[in-house]
């Protein structure tokens, strides 16, 4: 039920489709079981995606001047001037939203890329040459350990151990490179390492 629920959040409110939203009780009803949840899902929520865009940020809805009122004559300058100071409101809570994110990565929580992957490690993928590759390296900043996301592509499979890791050879982008660093690399990538929730040195 859980899983089901975090996927009608996920449109509801991370892409403001409100169409997919459902209680989860109701008076006189009581609480919805996972079947009727189940059913919403498949037959109101995934149909969205025909008809509804993806935005390119999350909806945000700040305190604001009412939008459904009918207006006689020219609007007061005061209203322009609110309206245009609610809109610089709402970019610093985004950029102060986006910094909070990006300092708490750094300090190892939550992770962007973490969450576009697949649940399952690409095992198959891996076997072949082409496959797109991001993993977690640390380094040593001055006085403290840095980790950071480096882009390759595997260019072929050297060896592997069934349910347990992989080696490949790795072709990584030049922007992950420092001076005197090797375009091409073997990197063993362990299945209990992949898409971690806790960012780590050699998550991939």
């Amino acid at each position: 039920m859980a899983a089901v629920k975090e996927q009608i959040l996920m449109r509801y409110l991370g892409l403001g489709w409100v169409e997919a939203h459902h209680p989860w009780s109701k008076k006189g009803h009581g609480s919805y079981s996972a079947a009727e949840l189940f059913d919403h899902f498949v037959t109101v929520v995934l149909p969205l995606a025909d008809t509804h865009k993806v935005p390119d940020e999350p909806p945000l809805k700040l305190p604001g001047l009412p939008t459904n009122l009918k207006r006689l004559g020219t609007r007061a300058q005061d209203c322009v001037d609110l309206a245009k100071e609610l809109g610089s409101q709402e970019r610093k809570f985004r950029l102060d939203a986006l910094r909070k994110r990006d300092r708490l990565e750094e300090n190892g929580f939550g992770d962007q890329l973490s969450e576009m992957q697949q649940l399952i490690s690409p095992v198959e993928k891996l076997r072949s040459a082409g496959f797109k590759i991001d993993k977690l390296f640390e380094y040593k900043d001055r006085d403290k350990n840095v980790l950071q996301w480096c882009q390759g592509t595997v260019k072929k499979l050297v060896r592997e151990k069934e349910n347990s890791y992989m080696i490949v050879e790795v072709e990584w982008s030049s922007d992950c490179l420092g001076e005197g660093d090797p375009i091409t690399t073997k990197e063993k990538l362990s299945q209990s390492q992949w898409n971690l929730d806790q960012s780590i040195n050699g998550g991939w």
